[in-house]
């Protein structure tokens, strides 16, 4: 049977009297799905994070709060941040784009926006370069950044979020990766954006 005689089988199938309403009632529900599949992709995220990072001194993980996880527009995610923030510092993020797309790399926190020319902060930019991050200053928010083709809310991510963790493992993975390259470069920024 080809795709588009199997298409209109289930069209058919579900279109039937006594199938109409239980398709519309998984439309329905179809949101509140994403939502669990989304709230589930962060905790294991925080959770596998935290286990590969080991509690290093001086720094902290934390998840957006659950409410805002689940917006579009509230830029929810995961961070990797100093222990004690002064004003202005750089931090580990992984983040939803208003479209649900996951990027991930060093963000300005918002007091650091327009942040000053330091020899740190410029070391810091042409490593994370080296390193395949996108470093214009495009973006108010970023030092250096990589988008991942995952779209949460998108059919692909949600059924692979369902069956295992892996997106969770492999993305997991990459942040403590960038954690680990860039520690000490990162307090040394830290430090002497403190001290301006």
């Amino acid at each position: 049977m080809g795709s588009m005689d199997y298409e209109s089988a289930v069209i058919e199938f579900l279109a039937q009297k006594e199938n109409a309403g239980l398709v519309f009632d998984i439309v329905d529900r179809a949101e509140q799905v994403k939502d669990k599949l989304l709230l589930k992709f962060w905790r294991a995220l925080e959770t596998k994070a935290r286990d590969k990072l080991g509690g290093p001194t001086g720094w902290t993980t934390s998840l957006r709060p659950e409410r805002d996880l689940l917006k579009a527009k509230e830029y929810g995610g995961f961070y990797i941040r100093p222990s004690l923030q002064p004003s202005r510092y750089v931090y580990i993020q992984m983040l939803q784009d208003d479209g649900f797309r996951l990027e991930y790399g060093i963000a300005w926190n918002a007091e650091t926006k327009k942040p000053p020319e330091l020899e740190e902060i410029n070391g810091l930019r042409e490593m994370l370069k080296g390193m395949g991050y996108e470093t214009g200053r495009w973006s108010e928010w970023w030092l250096g950044i990589k988008r991942t083709p995952w779209v949460l809310r998108e059919k692909q991510p949600c059924v692979r979020i369902s069956g295992d963790d892996s997106l969770e493992e492999e993305l997991a993975t990459s942040l403590v990766e960038l954690f680990k390259a860039v520690k000490k470069p990162l307090e040394q920024a830290n430090q002497a954006l403190a001290i301006i």
